[in-house]
């Protein structure tokens, strides 16, 4: 009689049918309440990851690299504390759930995230587009659009005298403000 685990196989011989069977029904119930424990103590981050994965899937928020690689970290963690095969049993609960759409999202690729902005901005700038035909009295120009919605750690806007760089930091308040990433008195 073998029993397969997350660590290792276990043999067992000489044991009766019956005792086999009841050994492994003793297994699978302690693996279930051991992976039922990590769950309610991960729940909270798993929950909060797989909300940002959905989050990144909708293409809701530009992905900003220190936020992106802090929570592609934490990702990284919670697969590293939740190894192995989620029993049968648990398949369905809101945990196995988040956890396997951890497992199956690509953080540890760096050109993910790039792809993941890349095709943000046009759909950001156009769920944006009247803000940016009436945040002035001329609509911005789509490289002004684009400086608006790139959301990175440090932006740099290098334009010559005249060219709206004011109006692209007006846009940026205001879409800020819009999109509930900031509070106008921030």
């Amino acid at each position: 009689f073998r029993i397969k685990s997350n660590v290792g196989d276990y043999v067992f011989r000489g044991l009766s049918i019956k005792d086999a069977a009841r050994l492994q029904h003793l297994y699978k119930e302690a693996e279930k309440t051991g992976w039922q424990i990590n769950f309610k103590r991960q729940k909270k981050d798993l929950a909060f990851i797989a909300k940002w994965i959905g989050e990144i899937q909708e293409r809701k928020y530009f992905q900003r690299s220190s936020v992106f690689n802090a929570r592609a970290s934490l990702a990284e963690e919670l697969e590293k504390k939740l190894p192995g095969k989620i029993p049968v049993s648990l398949w369905q609960s809101e945990s196995a759930k988040n956890l396997e759409t951890i497992r199956q999202f690509p953080y540890h690729n760096p050109q993910h995230r790039i792809n993941i902005n890349q095709e943000y901005v046009p759909k950001e700038t156009e769920r944006r587009e009247k803000l940016f035909n009436e945040i002035e009295s001329n609509p911005l120009t789509e490289e002004q659009r684009q400086a608006v919605v790139k959301d990175e750690d440090a932006n740099l806007v290098i334009a010559s005298a005249g060219s709206g760089k004011t109006s692209v930091i007006i846009a940026k308040a205001a879409w800020l403000i819009e999109k509930g990433l900031r509070k106008p008195e921030e």
